[in-house]
């Protein structure tokens, strides 16, 4: 291992990541004692990558080159910009040396294939790597064996003994293996398969999904019959009625999500490597920073990987299965954007709901992989009216100091200092953040607001410092962070009306629409805005770039004009039935901007537009490859993410 020393301070990690690393991914010695810091394990992995460099060009290698991707790889680690996936991260520059995460294994028709294949399964498993698998090729069951004259049990007997020894084997004593076992679904056995876990009990190491073809597919739309064929010898054991085939499919995915569909034909169609012969399988969602709303209120995949947690899908709480969140390998992903400012990062075959206006009154939903979203489709998002919040310990005042803090604050190494410049409504939010002050540690000395000229007030307060802090703002780093949008349903009503209250309006008329607008050249945090209004029910879009960034001409305080740097300008708009809605769950302080709002939406004579909770697809933009996830949420099969 190098003995080079890390770049001083470059690693800045959170106490939630050191923990990881120390339970997943730091070697250990035999007592399972870490025996490496976070930092020895990213100089670990960036020396053992850079090696290729040498073993790609051999003699000609110049060392220093090898030690210059050394130390491009160790910055980009340490800075978090990217981080290669569990396995490089377990093994590399270890004795596994195993770095891949997503196999494909043969399955042979026989007991000296099948066994052999379990035991590479295992040491895949071992390494933390996960296994895909078809089936195909065994025989079905009841069918002779010639060898021993007995009669073979079929591929879903043994598709079990897989799970059973997925179930005894640890990955790398770290996580749990994951299986996806396909069928082809002309193989005589493609009902039981079908079936098989229809239970809810079975199989829960494995997805499963059926290789369809065209030709059957064709069959299904023209209500015909197929052929069965037994793999051994390509012989027709039977028709089924491709109809009843797909509606018995169709039925147990919607119970239990289980199983999927392998267009084997179109896989194939794109096969980039076919001199290496056909694909039979594959191993299959969501990249890890993907919010989803649960009963204990919004949490990132990555946080649920591995526990069961109850999801909130319109406004119910939905036990997942045991497992949670599972890993299903390292994926080329893209972002899908829409012209409302959501956006979601998936693999192409993720499922999600298109849906299309048949009439004035009725819509078609269907569930479509997100690969063959077309620009202008409308997608579903999911409808929070119904629920009833979620609990958490930051309580709506606290929130509503933290939204002014983040609207018009200051946070510097001391304190927190709340301004308020004089206008109609300044006395209500004076008011009510004097209220939720003193519900916070103070120094005896504390008055409150403090005039410091031009009629401007301030109210300074470490306790505001210390929560800002302790939910990762920073000076500098007045946003929307993740620990922000982890917070409390009553959290989100309070810090949501104080930024509103310092940088939101009420703006229009009922002639061309009323709208309550918040502008802000932070685009990430207004799309983290969005995020939390559409968790309340309560729909919006962006505008980015309303203003370019740019120069402008400007007073210069001193009689004459000066130009201006400003950054580009975003706008948030929340108009129709979902402004009523704010009024009622978020509203404002703002004596002023209340009564705005509360009289344009008693000037309507007509009823208010309503959401639909759709958002039309904008951009479908490749975004590399990453480690993704997926869930089991049965009896919904459906996450809001």
């Amino acid at each position: 291992m190098t003995t080079r020393k890390q770049g001083a301070g470059r690693l800045k990690l959170s106490e939630n990541a050191r923990i990881v690393l120390e339970r997943r991914y730091l070697a250990k010695n035999d007592s399972g004692t870490p025996v490496e810091t976070p930092e020895e394990l990213f100089l670990r992995v960036a020396h053992n990558i850079a090696q290729a460099e040498a073993r790609f060009n051999g003699e000609n290698v110049d060392n220093s080159s090898v030690e210059a991707w050394e130390e491009r790889f160790l910055a980009l680690m340490e800075s978090l910009d990217f981080l290669p996936n569990s396995p490089t991260l377990m093994n590399a520059g270890r004795d596994i040396q195993q770095l891949a995460a997503c196999f494909v294994l043969p399955v042979p028709d026989s007991i000296e294939g099948i066994f052999e294949a379990i035991k590479e399964t295992a040491v895949i498993h071992q390494s933390g790597g996960g296994t895909g698998f078809a089936f195909s090729r065994l025989r079905p069951k009841g069918d002779r064996v010639r060898s021993t004259m007995g009669v073979a049990s079929g591929p879903v007997s043994f598709l079990k003994v897989f799970d059973a020894a997925t179930e005894a084997i640890k990955q790398g004593g770290t996580r749990r293996g994951a299986n996806m076992g396909i069928l082809a679904v002309n193989h005589p056995d493609i009902e039981e398969f079908i079936a098989l876990k229809s239970d809810m009990r079975s199989l829960t190491n494995f997805n499963i999904s059926v290789a369809v073809t065209e030709e059957f597919m064709a069959a299904v739309e023209g209500d015909e019959e197929y052929d069965l064929v037994n793999p051994k010898d390509g012989t027709v054991t039977g028709r089924k009625r491709a109809r009843h085939i797909f509606d018995m499919l169709v039925s147990n995915a919607w119970k239990n999500g289980d199983p999927g569909v392998v267009f084997i034909d179109r896989i194939n169609r794109d096969n980039p490597t076919p001199n290496l012969g056909q694909i039979e399988a594959t191993n299959p969602c969501v990249t890890g920073d993907t919010w989803v709303l649960t009963s204990e209120g919004p949490r990132q995949v990555s946080e649920l990987v591995g526990r069961p947690f109850e999801a909130i899908v319109g406004g119910k709480a939905v036990t997942t299965t045991n497992e949670g969140f599972f890993p299903t390998g390292c994926r080329p992903v893209f972002r899908l954007e829409t012209r409302e400012g959501y956006s979601l990062r998936l693999t192409p075959d993720h499922l999600v709901q298109r849906v299309s206006r048949l009439t004035r009154d009725t819509i078609r939903a269907e569930w479509i992989p997100a690969g063959e979203l077309a620009l202008g489709d409308q997608v579903q998002l999911n409808d929070q009216r119904l629920g009833n919040g979620w609990g958490g310990p930051r309580s709506e005042g606290e929130g509503y100091l933290l939204g002014l803090l983040v609207g018009d604050g200051t946070l510097n190494d001391e304190k927190a200092i709340l301004a308020v410049w004089p206008h109609d409504g300044a006395e209500a939010i004076k008011s009510a953040a004097l209220v939720a002050a003193a519900a916070l540690p103070s120094r005896s000395d504390f008055r409150g607001w403090h005039p410091v000229g031009g009629g401007r007030e301030r109210l300074a307060m470490a306790s505001i410092r210390n929560l800002a802090i302790s939910l990762g703002l920073a000076p500098g780093r007045k946003t929307v962070t993740p620990d922000v949008e982890r917070q409390s349903s009553a959290f989100y009503r309070g810090f949501l009306r104080g930024l509103f209250d310092c940088d939101g309006s009420v703006q229009g008329a009922q002639a061309k629409g009323v709208s309550v607008r918040l502008s802000q050249s932070n685009l990430p945090m207004l799309q983290a805005v969005q995020r939390m209004l559409l968790r309340l029910g309560i729909g919006s879009s962006i505008y980015a770039n309303r203003r370019e960034a740019g120069e402008r001409l400007m007073p210069d305080g001193k009689g004459g004009s000066k130009l201006y740097a400003h950054k580009a300008q975003h706008e948030l708009v929340i108009s129709g039935e979902n402004m009523a809605r704010y009024a009622n769950i978020v509203g404002f302080e703002d004596t002023a901007k209340r009564r705005r709002l509360s009289d344009s939406l008693d000037s309507y004579k007509r009823m208010l537009n309503r959401e639909r909770f759709v958002a039309t697809v904008s951009a479908i933009v490749p975004d590399g490859n990453q480690d993704v996830f997926d869930v089991r949420v049965p009896g919904v099969n459906a996450f809001d993410a």
